[in-house]
């Protein structure tokens, strides 16, 4: 169960700002293209790009 929560360090104020606007974005533009369904699937496509990202970025920290 660490393990899981361990995506969560080191993210500060500007990191969960910045995650909340590209999910209220993505969100908003699936549910354009693939109404009226489309914000979950946006919501769902948005968390796995972040969790891609973050993971990746930690990766490049832990590296240095």
């Amino acid at each position: 169960m660490k393990k899981y929560f361990s995506i969560f360090k080191n993210m500060n104020v500007t990191d969960w700002i910045l995650a909340l606007l590209v999910i209220a974005l993505v969100a908003y533009v699936v549910n354009l293209i693939f109404p009226p369904n489309g914000w979950m699937i946006g919501i769902v496509a948005s968390l796995l790009l972040l969790f891609i990202a973050k993971y990746r970025r930690d990766q490049l920290i832990k590296d240095k």
